[in-house]
């Protein structure tokens, strides 16, 4: 029978605390990694964000169906791609209200809106409130 001694409890440690390691290493969960065509449509999107995106720009761009891009798109993001093309537009506009002084008609031209009443609504709708209001509140925080 042998005795545990300080050199044989060091030991023990260190393997435990490898073993331990090791297992934080490979246990924790990585961020599922987005399939590359919904990857080339984000890319897509924030590049021509202040364009008319449709899906069959899109589908004609990357090669495949827009009804097949939409599907998978929808199913990795949890979102459409027009709603990603909103989402995105909305991420834009929110950090130029909070950064710029550019008035309400240009970012709704920098962003593409035709109109500054229908990029009004849209920010208002996915926001909350007008965009206004929002810059108000920006800079008041």
């Amino acid at each position: 029978y042998c005795y545990p001694t300080a050199l044989s409890d060091a030991s023990t440690s260190a393997i435990i605390k490898d073993i331990l390691c090791y297992i934080a290493r490979h246990a924790t969960p990585k961020e599922p990694k987005l399939p590359e065509t919904v990857q080339k449509i984000m890319l897509y999107i924030q590049q021509n964000y202040d364009k008319d995106i449709s899906n069959s720009q899109i589908s004609d761009t990357i090669g495949y169906h827009s009804f097949y891009l939409n599907r998978i798109f929808k199913r990795s993001t949890g979102v459409t791609i027009h709603q990603a093309v909103i989402n995105e537009r909305m991420r834009i506009a929110k950090k130029l209200l909070e950064e710029t002084t550019l008035s309400v008609n240009a970012i709704a031209e920098e962003l593409g809106y035709s109109e500054h009443s229908q990029f009004c609504t849209a920010f208002k709708k996915h926001v909350g409130s007008t965009p206004l209001e929002y810059r108000k509140k920006a800079i008041i925080e």
